[in-house]
């Protein structure tokens, strides 16, 4: 009982966060529908069990070149060279789970009856703004839990674009996506009803 509580405060917590990064980019007159903010912490996505592999194999030959240079007793030029790949190896590994943690906590997502907003930052915010208007097909996902993205497809990019770039870069979060939130089938269908309460046809 007392996890479900605290799940729950977490979450209320979570949204007056999101509400908080959201309402001083509202323009006059303009009401927040929903906010939130995308999945917290560590956690594993489809593409990892590739990238994983990846990253180890490239690590593990970018080591195993420079040891060999370096024990070889090859000139240091040699020894030096493999130093930028063991970091790039490194990075793949462990750094891009920090930084995809760290760019999702700096996220917050907002709905109004005009348009939908991608607030990301600290002290420098930068915000992504689509109008409801210009929006294209919206396409989303969950799982057995409820969680899951919605692609927005916009103007400069394609819902399709949208899933390749998170495909091969995690922690990107400039793009017309709610990723991974709470809720993402009731979500959905607020932007649907917001979309046509504003006169526009769904699928325009």
């Amino acid at each position: 009982m007392s996890s479900a509580v605290d799940q729950m405060t977490a979450a209320s917590m979570a949204n007056f966060n999101a509400q908080q990064s959201i309402i001083p980019f509202l323009a006059p007159g303009e009401h927040l529908i929903w906010s939130g903010r995308p999945r917290q912490g560590f956690y594993f996505q489809p593409q990892d069990f590739f990238m994983i592999p990846f990253s180890l194999a490239f690590a593990g030959f970018a080591i195993f070149w420079t040891v060999g240079a370096w024990k070889s007793g090859a000139p240091w030029f040699f020894v030096l060279f493999g130093v930028p790949f063991i970091v790039i190896g490194l990075l793949l590994m462990f750094g891009r789970f920090f930084s995809d943690s760290h760019n999702r906590a700096g996220t917050a997502y907002g709905l109004t009856e005009r348009r939908i907003l991608i607030v990301r930052g600290g002290k420098n915010q930068s915000v992504l703004s689509y109008d409801l208007k210009t929006l294209g097909n919206i396409s989303f996902f969950q799982n057995s839990a409820g969680q899951g993205s919605i692609f927005f497809e916009s103007e400069i990019q394609s819902a399709s674009q949208a899933k390749a770039a998170l495909m091969f870069n995690r922690g990107n979060m400039n793009l017309p996506v709610f990723f991974q939130i709470e809720r993402v089938k009731e979500v959905y269908d607020r932007i649907i009803r917001a979309k046509e309460e504003a006169g526009i046809e769904v699928g325009k």
